[in-house]
């Protein structure tokens, strides 16, 4: 089971390099490998703070707060698995028109891993608002305390394979 995740977390990783790759080829082609001063080169997120109870269900909310010329991401949510039980998810409305958003849950290694990469003849500005919710149950036996959890990015290119900056505000989720 540990292998199926690692396996499907390098396919995942791959197929971002490969679009990735397409974006930067296609811009050198044109021309176009020069940053564009006026690009907006700093993401802010936020992850929203959670007050909830043992045997709850609970959604963690992940906002992009600026428009960001982004194309292609990997992002990480990092959880506790012996305190919180992966349900589901829901692409926000930031991302949800990509070429491609895939999400996959490595419950092995106590992560979720969001990747996206938008359209090549799309939008490049990702507008503020959600980039995805995702659904847990808070277990049972838990007592008040803080869960563990992080959220990340791995890799946030604009269209010319330039790194983007990022901030993010970690929430947290506490038992009461």
């Amino acid at each position: 089971m540990k292998n199926k995740g690692i396996s499907l977390g390098i396919i995942f990783l791959i197929i971002i390099i490969i679009i990735l790759a397409v974006f930067v080829f296609k811009n050198i082609k044109l021309g176009k490998n020069e940053s564009s001063s006026s690009s907006k080169q700093t993401a802010n997120f936020r992850v929203k703070d959670i007050k909830c109870k043992p045997g709850q269900e609970l959604n963690v909310e992940i906002e992009l707060l600026n428009d960001c010329d982004f194309v292609a991401a990997n992002f990480e949510y990092k959880y506790d698995s012996k305190s919180l039980e992966y349900i589901n998810y829901v692409v926000g409305d930031s991302i949800k028109n990509g070429a491609m958003t895939i999400v996959n849950n490595d419950t092995a290694n106590e992560k979720i891993l969001i990747g996206f990469v938008a359209k090549p003849d799309g939008e490049k500005t990702i507008k503020a608002g959600k980039i995805i919710d995702i659904k847990f149950k808070v277990k049972d036996n838990l007592t008040k305390n803080k869960i563990y959890n992080k959220f990340e990015s791995t890799t946030l290119k604009t269209e010319d394979g330039t790194d983007i900056k990022y901030n993010i505000q970690q929430g947290t989720i506490e038992i009461k």
